[in-house]
């Protein structure tokens, strides 16, 4: 394309070049030349006129490599003299160290660009563009998402009309995989009905742990083997005395299996940490009392330790020691009975709703009973 500024230097060299012809008065001493000599002459004499106006239109236009407008082939990538504009500018990209599967490129990537005539750094500059190309150097067409090394450069948009400039260098950049962490709860079983251990424990996802990409687990979350310990000795006996024990997840045994185009090796698990076990005597708790309170008259004291009871496997009444005994409370609403993860409200509930109530009784050794009761609804209605 040639616009209005080249014009007018096509125009100037033209003018200069008939300027430089003989004139039609100036008497030639020279032999007659051949029909083929004096096409030749003309051939080449078109040639070098050509190739003068377009030079002086476009100084770093020519048969060499230097200034050509064009990407080499997929492995180097290299872009030189993009953009149409009249200020050239040199570019460099900084790529900030810690990337990980999940992050967005665009934060982590800075380019800069230097007005080369006064080796000033032009603000705000936008009119770039970025190539991405993989650890051999293959072009990408898109920016990479997977965990990996990669290069990128930048170059001026080819339709900049203030900008051009030759491409940045290729920057090396790692995206590393990101380290979710998985959980196992702690267990409880009750060495009166369970005599035998599962095979595997299922994990989940810790609260503060997520998938990128809105990413999700296949079939639920993973399962992982395991080894019964206490202190340093691994425990195998079936069926489990009563106790307290570690469970020490196997890691190696961990499959991470992700729905649709997903792919596991973006994924890093981070070590699981240790869970407890209790194998105890199991007691059955209940709760007892009222199930409505006005606002403003609710306290833990509503419902008393004396008034929880128990009784055990035999069902047999137990006396409880008071001390080994708390209570958990719910939002009603949020509430899943089949759930172990459910959401234990920071404070003692006050405001008008509904609450459930889990009274747990501690294991101790001494006696080797611990309990658990089922969940308790009651309401807090507002005042009248």
């Amino acid at each position: 394309m040639i616009n209005k500024r080249m014009g007018t230097k096509i125009m100037a060299v033209l003018l200069a070049a008939v300027v430089a012809l003989p004139s039609a008065g100036t008497v030639m001493a020279a032999e007659p030349a051949s029909a083929e000599t004096v096409g030749e002459d003309t051939n080449e004499a078109g040639k070098s006129l050509w190739n003068s106006l377009f030079r002086s239109a476009y100084p770093k236009s020519d048969s060499t490599e230097e200034g050509k407008n064009t990407q080499s082939g997929t492995k180097t990538g290299t872009s030189t003299n993009t953009g149409i504009g009249e200020v050239k500018v040199a570019l460099s990209v900084a790529v900030a160290e810690d990337i990980v599967y999940g992050d967005s490129l665009a934060d982590k990537i800075t380019v800069t660009a230097t007005d080369v005539s006064n080796s000033t750094e032009v603000e705000n500059f936008t009119e770039y563009e970025l190539k991405y190309y993989d650890e051999d150097k293959k072009a990408l067409a898109e920016a990479p998402k997977d965990a990996g090394d990669y290069y990128v450069e930048a170059v001026v948009k080819e339709d900049s009309d203030k900008f051009q400039g030759d491409a940045s260098e290729q920057k090396a950049f790692t995206i590393a995989q990101k380290s979710i962490k998985l959980v196992l709860e702690d267990q409880r079983i009750d060495i009166n009905k369970d005599n035998k251990l599962p095979e595997t424990y299922l994990l989940k996802l810790a609260k503060d742990s997520s998938l990128a990409y809105e990413e999700t687990f296949q079939e639920g979350y993973p399962n992982a083997l395991y080894d019964i310990m206490k202190g340093d000795e691994v425990i195998s006996t079936t069926p489990l005395p009563a106790g307290k024990y570690t469970i020490k997840v196997k890691q190696d045994s961990i499959e991470l299996k992700l729905a649709g185009n997903a792919k596991a090796e973006n994924y890093q698990i981070a070590p699981v940490e240790d869970a407890e076990l209790i194998a105890a005597d199991m007691l059955k708790l209940e709760v007892t009392g009222d199930k409505k309170f006005q606002y403003g008259e609710f306290d833990d004291s509503k419902f008393l330790k004396s008034a929880v009871t128990a009784v055990n496997a035999q069902e047999k009444e137990e006396k409880l020691d008071e001390e080994r005994l708390s209570f958990k409370y719910y939002d009603a609403k949020d509430f899943d009975p089949a759930s172990k993860d459910n959401t234990v409200l920071a404070e003692l509930p006050r405001n008008a709703g509904k609450y459930v109530v889990v009274a747990d009784y501690a294991y101790d050794e001494k006696d080797q009973k611990a309990g658990k009761s089922d969940p308790f609804s009651f309401e807090i209605t507002k005042r009248d």
